[in-house]
């Protein structure tokens, strides 16, 4: 879904869809955007509710997962849908984050402030046309904050994070035999792309100070709007 609101095929290739294939996927994706505009979350084509053509639980992992990173390309902008097994239409993969997590951006984003504006808690803002409408129906409101309070003590828990961030940066801050890391040959070979805080363990600090942040700052919007 490049751009906005445009779609391509990917996998498979457009080459490799037959028409009726495409006619079917541009159908589901009619009723999809007729069920969500309904105020009863149902298509005018089939009656179906959109639990029934939506795989919920990936939608709401990728919302709250693109506004955890402060991706400023998602929502409308840049995204990926799937077709499931069951038929129905699930969000992600994640993808086109690097102006995400405080990153690549001048001035740097603030940990604080929902991407674009939107208030997806409140229900303020715009931000494109799917997500104000999902959030304006109860039956999807009533997974939104939980989803976020559920993962927040699993797998979204700062401890847990810090240690991911930790393992994944390790192999970069290793000596090599020629007595650099590859962080440092990295940098050497591209000076332009210089790291903040002038090496890869500054960087690292500040994607720490970063992230810990907006999770609090999320924590408390969550919170606030019991």
């Amino acid at each position: 879904m490049p751009g906005l609101g445009g779609f391509e095929w990917v996998s498979p290739s457009s080459k490799k869809v037959t028409e009726e294939e495409s006619r079917r996927l541009r159908r589901l994706l009619k009723e999809f955007e007729l069920a969500i505009q309904s105020p009863v979350g149902t298509s005018s084509l089939s009656g179906k509710h959109f639990n029934q053509l939506l795989d919920v639980q990936s939608w709401l992992a990728w919302h709250w997962l693109n506004e955890m990173s402060g991706n400023t390309d998602t929502y409308p902008g840049s995204a990926f849908l799937q077709l499931g097994k069951n038929g129905r239409i699930a969000a992600g993969p994640l993808w086109d984050l690097d102006h995400s997590l405080g990153c690549c951006i001048t001035p740097p984003r603030s940990p604080r402030g929902w991407v674009g504006g939107w208030d997806p808690v409140r229900q303020t803002g715009d931000v494109g046309p799917w997500w104000a409408h999902l959030l304006a129906h109860q039956e999807f409101r009533r997974e939104h904050r939980p989803y976020w309070r559920e993962k927040r003590k699993s797998v979204l828990r700062w401890e847990d994070l810090e240690q991911l961030i930790d393992q994944v940066a390790a192999p970069l801050m290793r000596m090599g035999e020629d007595g650099e890391s590859a962080a440092e040959r990295n940098f050497r070979r591209w000076p332009g792309v210089a790291p903040r805080g002038g090496s890869l363990r500054g960087e690292i600090r500040l994607l720490k100070d970063w992230l810990k942040t907006r999770l609090a700052w999320i924590d408390g919007q969550v919170e606030q709007a019991r």
